[in-house]
């Protein structure tokens, strides 16, 4: 199908035709949140919203704009369409095989917690939807069905993960020939293009998106870049200059005239998605659940606050290197390796003690002082490991607010968790697994899962599969048994 609109040159190009299919996929079965809501519609608006990005998208990436979309969707939806929901989550029940499956289904609709749901059970529930679907009218009723869009989440974001062959049989849906199949994709494509024609300029403010498809990069959504100048005043701290920016903001160095030292300054992004009381309700709750934290091996924090609209974290000034440039200095022995990773190891377990999660742990995010003591920092994707992603904002205090508002993949590909792609429920073990990814790969020189993009280490993660033969350590040349 072409597309009513003249081709945007490099718009989603880089999409293959698998991609396609797994948008495409993922829209239908989003699509079944609300009444009205197509499929169709959902691709537009998703192309309208990724056009805005400075930089290449991933299918990652548009899958999780379209479960943001589509919650928009529920939220605008009126009474009648939940008649409409328990018919589908009705069929769907009577379309499951397995019994197991089906008590699964009925406890997410009641909102049943639930973790670690593996991506083959999420796969033959996806089947059974599309079979329930497409059935005559369900012998079985369903009662309650609140947990409906959290389970359509979680089955459209198995798309994004899901092997190849596997994405082939439900795009064919067991007999669609080639040809059929390529004008799906490319009706899909075309969607994605009419909805970028439609993009304007807009926005307050410079913005940056930086959700990544590379395998180092932190995953993230666009945030309005903040800016200070040498010699500006922020709080009582005067900005010295300026030293880097992380996954939630850019550090400078400062002088604190009270204490007559000088400090680190992080000066966090807004999310442009945030209104400002509540983003910067958010990221204080933040600067100070890290301020709580009190360790050897975790970075001081010395104060908090606010600049015009932006949160501000006063933190220690270290003098050193970060974790990941003391691993590549020099040949290191795995003795030496093991001492240095276990101060980081401490100041996790330290921060979870205090019931935080750091939820980015990498070798990028701790700092070896000239003194030799580690200090794990950045705490700029932490939650309180009771906080779940929620789709909508229900609280009603800030205490109470979700640390990160959407579902959104965040964290740095290569040392996520399996529940930080599936966007679960995160708690200590998501770090750990992160610290035992960033401990292997200082061991062995190569990280424990294959991938050069997002999706391809979410998959070899999912599936437990070591894309390494192992070495014993440490592999670099010339260092010391």
């Amino acid at each position: 199908m072409d597309s009513p609109h003249r081709p945007i040159p490099g718009a989603w190009d880089h999409f293959s035709e698998l991609d396609l299919h797994r948008l495409d996929l993922a829209a239908r079965i989003l699509a079944r949140k609300a009444a009205p809501c197509r499929s169709r519609d959902l691709l537009v608006q998703a192309g309208e919203e990724m056009a805005r990005s400075a930089e290449e998208a991933s299918v990652l990436t548009a899958i999780a704009v379209l479960i943001r979309l589509s919650a928009a969707a529920v939220a605008s939806a009126d009474a009648s369409a939940e008649a409409t929901i328990r018919e589908h989550a009705a069929r769907l029940l009577e379309a499951l095989d397995d019994p197991d499956d089906a008590a699964l289904v009925r406890g997410w609709l009641r909102h049943v917690p639930w973790q670690r749901v593996g991506i083959t059970t999420l796969r033959r529930i996806r089947r059974a939807l599309r079979r329930g679907l497409s059935a005559g009218p369900p012998r079985v009723s369903v009662s309650e069905s609140d947990g409906w869009s959290d389970l359509l989440d979680a089955l459209a974001r198995t798309l994004a993960v899901e092997r190849d062959k596997e994405v082939w049989i439900d795009a064919g849906e067991g007999d669609a020939d080639p040809d059929t199949l390529r004008r799906r994709a490319e009706t899909t494509r075309a969607l994605l293009v009419e909805g970028a024609a439609m993009a304007g300029l807009g926005g307050r403010g410079p913005t940056r998106s930086t959700v990544s498809s590379q395998s180092g990069q932190t995953v993230r959504v666009s945030t309005r870049i903040v800016s200070v100048q040498p010699g500006e005043t922020i709080g009582r701290f005067t900005v010295l200059d300026r030293l880097g920016s992380g996954a939630m903001g850019a550090v400078y160095s400062a002088y604190d005239p009270k204490l007559d030292r000088k400090i680190a300054l992080k000066l966090l992004h807004t999310r442009s998605q945030d209104n400002s009381s509540r983003g910067n309700t958010r990221l204080l709750r933040e600067a100070q659940a890290m301020a709580r934290l009190s360790h050897p091996n975790v970075v001081v924090v010395h104060d908090v606050g606010t600049h015009r609209q932006d949160v501000f974290l006063a933190m220690e000034f270290i003098r050193g290197k970060t974790l990941q440039a003391w691993s590549e200095e020099r040949p290191r022995s795995w003795q030496e390796v093991v001492a240095t990773y276990r101060q980081a190891g401490a100041g996790l377990a330290a921060a979870h003690a205090a019931g935080l999660v750091h939820r980015d742990f990498k070798p990028a995010n701790a700092m070896v002082g000239e003194d030799g003591r580690v200090r794990v920092l950045d705490f700029g994707l932490c939650a309180t490991t009771t906080a779940r992603i929620e789709p909508n904002l229900r609280a009603g205090s800030g205490a109470e607010l979700p640390l990160w508002v959407g579902r959104e993949f965040v964290g740095t590909p290569a040392y996520m968790s399996p529940e930080q792609f599936r966007a679960e429920v995160v708690g200590a073990a998501s770090d750990q697994f992160s610290f035992c990814v960033a401990l292997y790969e200082a061991l062995y020189g190569q990280r424990p899962f294959a991938g050069e993009t997002t999706q391809s280490i979410a998959l070899s993660v999912g599936y437990g599969e070591c894309g390494h033969r192992r070495r014993a350590p440490t592999c670099r040349p010339g260092c010391s048994r």
